[in-house]
């Protein structure tokens, strides 16, 4: 008798089999346009690099306007999780001047690891993909590019940031508060705290102003919000990079999303292991569970972690765990920094020594 662990395997099975039924009867499948290749934003360090992006059935999204009205904003929120991504397709790329090629999972998705000695002194690097479909060899689609940010000699430390109530105003811990803000808002109302872009641009810029500190956004958000996230970085002029996000839906092994402890504590894991030596500043918020995250990698690596910036969104009902949680970190020799805004978070980055 199989057990409950059977269930999202089911009911994945049933969704993929309606889902391609769909898209058989879908009237938008044209000719030269049934695929292309999302480019996620890749990062390299040494002579490491990693290639990431999804391959879908091309379609055109609405553009948000600051004078839309909810039912607006609603039908294009929607729109962002109506994706039809193309399982098992063949990518096939090109990143300075070496060609690589990698399948898709089930979902679409492709991550490529790759080595190259002699990677430029600049800030990102371009690649191209295209794809190729096995049901369909006939077919190649247009090409798509996207970039890799690089981590600079100069760089003495990486940023690892939340986005959910750490950079986007969302009210997470109220249901209702964050349903109202991501349904019915759009990228031109939707607020960032004040302060947090030149606060992140400085510390990428480190004391010295020179140090090109690489920057990273960890988020249990769907990949399907990453285009609506960054058009509120690019409005909002908040230092871009790369997204580490979660794939919602049901498959064999979830209902509907990964949990947001694992995919928070694997992100943070691999881009420590990716990046050594370099150690990491962690900022988080308290209306979820940044701090014992946070406080379990510092178990885990305590010399790795610079310091940890946690902003106060749940007032005082958390103040006693979290009292608790920066004492554990102190005895590994790590500060875990309660602040109350944007402000109080850069005195105490000064303090550090982590910005000029």
């Amino acid at each position: 008798m199989q057990g409950p662990e059977s269930t999202p395997g089911t009911i994945h099975r049933v969704l993929l089999r309606l889902e391609k039924i769909a898209a058989r009867l879908s009237p938008k499948r044209l000719p030269g346009e049934r695929a292309y290749v999302r480019c996620f934003e890749g990062y390299a360090h040494g002579s490491k690099l990693v290639i990431r992006g999804r391959v879908e059935r091309k379609r055109e999204l609405r553009a948000s306007d600051v004078n839309d009205s909810r039912r607006r904003n609603f039908l294009n929120m929607a729109s962002n999780f109506f994706t039809k991504e193309i399982p098992h397709a063949t990518v096939h790329g090109e990143i300075l001047g070496e060609r690589f090629q990698v399948v898709c999972d089930e979902e679409g998705y492709f991550v490529h690891h790759l080595e190259h000695h002699s990677l430029p002194q600049a800030s990102s690097i371009e690649f191209t993909a295209r794809v190729e479909r096995a049901d369909d060899p006939s077919h190649e689609s247009a090409k798509s590019s996207g970039i890799v940010t690089l981590c600079p000699a100069t760089a003495k430390r990486i940023i690892i940031s939340d986005v959910d109530d750490t950079v986007i105003e969302t009210g997470a811990a109220k249901l209702w508060q964050l349903l109202k803000n991501t349904l019915l808002e759009n990228v031109h109302t939707r607020r960032i705290f004040p302060g947090v872009s030149k606060f992140y641009t400085r510390l990428q810029a480190g004391p010295t102003g020179h140090e090109r500190n690489p920057i990273f956004y960890v988020t249990s958000s769907p990949w399907n919000l990453r285009d609506f996230i960054l058009k509120i970085f690019e409005i909002r002029n908040t230092p871009r990079g790369p997204l580490f996000m979660t794939d919602w839906g049901i498959d064999r092994h979830k209902l509907l999303k990964a949990g947001h402890h694992d995919h928070k504590l694997g992100a943070i894991r691999h881009l420590l292991s990716f990046h050594e030596p370099l150690p990491a500043i962690l900022i988080g918020d308290s209306g979820e569970k940044d701090p014992e995250i946070y406080t379990q990698i510092v178990e885990e690596h305590p010399e790795r972690i610079a310091a940890i910036f946690i902003r106060n969104v749940s007032q005082s009902l958390r103040d006693e765990e979290i009292r608790l949680l920066a004492q554990a970190c102190h005895g590994h020799g790590v500060k875990l920094h309660l602040v109350a805004d944007t402000k109080a978070a850069v005195a105490e980055a000064k303090a550090s020594g982590f910005i000029a």
